[in-house]
């Protein structure tokens, strides 16, 4: 019975990591893209990079408190 809820732990334990720990670092990753974009190592133009971060931008495009977060996060990495 023990073993079972420790299994049980450990699979709410990866739900927890992947719900909510993905998409921070999804949206903490663009701050080194915009240092890399800054420094020149990556086109602003990138194909993938636009594709890659254009969920984020849709949603900064329709959340105001987001948009302005996501901006003042990224001015520190310029």
């Amino acid at each position: 019975m023990q073993r079972e809820r420790a299994g049980g732990r450990a699979v709410l334990v990866c739900i927890v990591t992947v719900v909510v720990l993905l998409p921070l670092l999804y949206l903490f990753s663009a701050g080194p893209v915009e240092w890399l974009m800054a420094r020149g190592y990556v086109s602003y133009d990138n194909p993938f990079v636009k594709t890659f971060y254009f969920p984020g931008q849709w949603l900064m495009d329709h959340c105001r408190p987001l948009n302005d977060f996501v901006r003042w996060f990224l001015s520190l990495w310029k």
